[in-house]
C-alpha cells in the first residue's frame, strides 16, 4: 500500500535519516524485472517515476503500455488505473487484458477459464470513463484517491493528445507541457507509483527505402520536454505487417535502473504479448510465473522484488499511534480521572446506546440539549495525554496526538463533504462523528507534542486554506476534552504518518483582549480594583491553565460580573472560559450575549468584585 508523507518546506531530520538507513540497508533500488532477459538487461522501470513511450500510431505503443501492466500484476501484484480514451469502449481493452491474461481470444475461454479471467480483470485493473473525463486535474485528484483507497500502484495516461488541457496564461505550447509533466512526475513522486505516459510523434518521416524513421523523446509532438523532464523514454518500433518489434530506451535517468539501449521482442498477435525474438514463441517463454490456467508453465526468471526506492522511503509506525496511555473520565465532574489506553477508548461500541437517545433529537439545538443532560455520566478522555488531574498544568506525558474538532455550525457548505476528506489525508489515524452527531473529530499524530499549539496552528490553517474547513480554535488546548462517542462508519488508520508542519505565533502578552471602547469603567466604589488588575489576574490565570469557572455556578458568576463591562466583558469571558475542558466558544459566546440582554445594570447583582474573588480563590488553591 502507498503511503502519502506530508512533509514541511525544510525536510524533518526523521526523514531523512530514514533515506540514509534505508540507503545503507538495501542499497540502490533495481526496479521491476519483467522477466524478459533482454529487456531487463537494458533497464528496470520503478515507482516513484514518470515513463514516456512513443512510436508510430498504431504499431505497438498502447499494446507494449498494456503487456508491462499485466506482466508486472501477474509478478509483483502491482494494480492499474487506466486512462485510455481510444480504447473506449471500455469492452476492448478488457478483451485486450483478457488475452494478455490466458494467452487465448475470449472466445476460446471454457466457462471456469471466464469467470476467472473477469475476477482477475476486476480485481487489478481500473478504467477512467473516458468519454466524460478529459480535464487533466481530474484525472489527478482521482488517481490519487484511487492510490489511497484501491492500492493502485500505476497510472497509464494513454495518449496524452486526448487530454484537455486549459493552458490559462500559458498560451505557448512548451509552457503548459512543461506544467503537465511537472505535475505528473509529482503525482509519481508524491504518491510513490508508476505513471506510464503515452505520446504520440510529430508528423514523420521515411527514409530512402520508405520506412518510418524511428522517433525519440526529441520527436515527440510539441515539447523537447517529453524527452528532458521524463524519467524513463521508450519507442516502440515496428513496421506494419510485421511482429518483429524494436524497443529503445533513449531515457533512463538513473544508473542503478541501468542505461539506454535497445532490443528486439517478437509480438504475438494472438495473446498481444511480447517475447525474445532470439527464439521462437512458446508459452513458457512469457514472462508469467502462474497463469492459474496451466500451472506448469511458468517462467524460467525467478521473479525479484525490487526494493522500496529510497528515496520515497514509507515512513511506517512501529505501533498504532492510537496505542497510547491518556486520561479518561466517568463524566465532566470527575477532576482526576484514570489511566487507559486511547486506542481502547475509541475502538468500542460501549456508548452507542447513550450516542444514539442524544441524536433522537430533531434539531442540533435539541440534541445539544439531549448531551447536556447526559454529561455529568458521559465518558471523556484527553486525547493528547495523561494528567495527574484535570488541567493544562497537571500533563504527566503528552500523548503525541492532536485532536481536531469540525463543528457543523461553522462547516455548513462542506459538511458533507468532510469524512471523504479526513479519509484521505494521511496523517489522519482515527475519525469520526461527535456524539450528537452534528460533527467530527480526528485525531492526528505530531512530530513535536512541545509544540501542541505551533501544530495545531498550521494544520488549522491547512484545513481552511485547502478544504474549506474550520476548526474549533479551543483544540489548540492540550486539556482539551473530548465526550466518548459512537460511530459505526468510524476510520482508523494504525499506519497513519506524522504530521510535521509547524506555525509559531507571536502573542502579545500585555494586552491579550480585544476591546471596542476606550472609556475605563465607572468604579461604583473605590475600593473596588481596576480593570487592569483584573486583566493581570485572568492573564494569569489562562497563562498557568487553571479551571477557574467549574462549577456552573461559578461560570455564571463571573458571566454576570464580567457583563458589567458590557461588550468590554466579552473577551474576558472567553479568556477565563477557555481553561474549562467543557468550554466551547459558541455556546460561550451565546450565553453572555443572554447575559447582556437578561440582566442590564439595574438588574445585575454583581459587580467585578465577584470576579476577583473567583479568580483570587482558583489563583491561590
Amino acid at each position: 500500500m502507498s503511503n502519502f508523507i506530508k512533509l514541511p518546506p525544510i525536510l524533518p531530520k526523521q526523514y531523512l535519516r530514514e533515506q540514509i538507513n534505508t540507503l545503507m540497508e538495501k542499497g540502490l533500488p533495481s526496479g521491476y524485472y519483467t522477466g524478459i532477459k533482454v529487456l531487463d538487461d537494458i533497464c528496470r522501470i520503478d515507482k516513484g517515476r514518470l515513463v514516456t513511450v512513443t512510436g508510430i500510431p498504431n504499431l505497438g505503443k498502447s499494446e507494449f503500455v498494456d503487456f508491462i501492466t499485466t506482466t508486472l500484476n501477474k509478478r509483483y501484484g502491482l494494480k492499474t488505473l487506466f486512462y485510455s480514451p481510444e480504447n473506449m469502449p471500455v469492452a476492448f481493452h478488457l478483451e485486450k487484458i483478457i488475452r494478455k491474461y490466458t494467452l487465448k481470444p475470449i472466445s476460446e475461454l471454457s466457462g471456469d477459464e471466464k469467470e476467472k479471467a473477469i475476477n482477475y480483470v476486476l480485481d487489478n485493473f481500473y478504467f477512467f470513463n473516458g468519454m466524460d473525463v478529459t480535464q487533466l486535474p481530474t484525472i489527478l485528484k482521482e488517481a490519487e484517491t484511487m492510490v489511497r483507497e484501491k492500492n493502485v500502484d500505476i497510472l497509464v495516461i494513454d495518449p496524452y493528445n486526448r487530454i484537455d488541457v486549459d493552458k490559462n496564461a500559458l498560451d505557448i505550447e512548451t509552457q503548459y507541457i512543461s506544467k503537465i509533466l511537472n505535475d505528473l512526475c509529482r503525482l509519481a513522486q508524491r504518491c510513490n507509483i508508476i505513471v506510464f505516459l503515452v505520446a504520440h510523434p510529430r508528423k514523420m518521416t521515411k527514409d530512402s527505402c520508405g520506412r518510418y524513421i524511428k522517433p525519440t523523446g526529441y520527436d515527440i509532438n510539441g515539447s523537447a520536454n517529453f524527452n528532458n523532464k521524463t524519467d524513463f523514454g521508450f519507442t516502440v518500433h515496428r513496421e506494419q505487417g510485421e511482429t518483429k518489434t524494436n524497443i529503445t530506451a533513449w531515457k533512463v535517468k538513473f544508473s542503478n535502473y541501468g542505461t539506454c539501449g535497445e532490443c528486439d521482442l517478437e509480438y504475438d498477435t494472438v495473446s498481444g504479448n511480447y517475447y525474445e525474438a532470439s527464439s521462437a514463441f512458446n508459452d513458457d517463454d512469457l514472462p508469467f510465473f502462474d497463469l492459474d490456467f496451466d500451472t506448469n508453465k511458468t517462467s524460467s526468471v525467478t521473479p525479484k522484488t525490487p526494493l522500496s526506492p529510497f528515496v520515497f522511503p514509507e515512513i511506517k509506525q512501529d505501533k498504532s499511534p492510537l496505542d497510547v496511555k491518556v486520561s479518561v473520565y466517568e463524566g465532566t465532574i470527575d477532576n482526576t480521572g484514570k489511566e487507559m489506553v486511547l486506542k481502547d477508548f475509541l475502538l468500542t461500541d460501549a456508548y452507542k446506546d447513550v450516542a444514539e437517545d442524544i441524536r433522537k433529537g430533531a434539531t442540533p439545538e435539541e440534541r445539544h440539549d439531549r448531551k447536556d443532560r447526559h454529561k455529568k455520566n458521559i465518558p471523556c478522555v484527553t486525547p493528547s495525554g495523561l494528567f495527574s488531574k484535570r488541567g493544562v498544568n497537571n500533563l504527566i506525558k503528552h500523548s503525541g496526538l492532536l485532536c481536531i474538532d469540525i463543528d457543523r455550525g461553522d462547516n455548513v457548505e462542506v459538511m458533507d463533504r468532510v469524512p471523504t476528506i479526513l479519509r484521505r489525508l494521511p496523517y489522519v489515524a482515527y475519525a469520526a462523528k461527535s456524539i450528537t452527531g452534528d460533527g467530527y473529530y480526528a485525531i492526528v499524530p505530531i512530530e513535536h507534542p512541545e509544540h501542541h499549539r505551533e501544530h495545531f496552528l498550521a494544520i488549522e490553517k491547512e484545513f481552511k486554506d485547502e478544504y474549506g474547513i474550520v476548526l474549533d480554535k479551543s483544540c489548540k488546548d492540550v486539556s482539551r476534552m473530548r465526550f466518548a462517542t459512537y460511530d459505526a462508519e468510524a476510520y482508523y488508520n494504525p499506519q497513519a504518518s506524522t504530521y510535521y508542519q509547524e506555525i509559531v505565533e507571536t502573542l502579545n502578552t500585555e494586552q491579550p483582549f480585544v476591546t471596542t471602547q476606550t472609556a475605563p469603567f465607572k468604579l461604583e466604589y473605590s475600593s473596588t480594583p481596576s480593570v487592569a488588575d483584573l486583566d493581570a489576574k485572568i492573564r494569569e490565570a489562562v497563562k498557568r491553565g487553571i479551571n477557574i469557572v467549574d462549577p456552573y455556578e461559578d461560570w455564571r458568576k463571573m458571566g454576570m460580573s464580567l457583563a458589567t463591562l458590557g461588550e468590554e466583558g466579552r473577551e474576558r469571558f472567553h479568556a477565563v472560559s477557555s481553561t474549562s475542558p467543557k468550554y466551547d466558544r459558541d455556546e460561550c459566546d451565546a450565553f453572555f450575549t443572554n447575559l447582556l440582554a437578561t440582566y442590564p445594570d439595574e438588574k445585575n447583582e454583581y459587580t467585578l468584585r465577584t470576579a476577583f474573588k473567583i479568580l483570587n480563590t482558583a489563583l491561590h488553591q
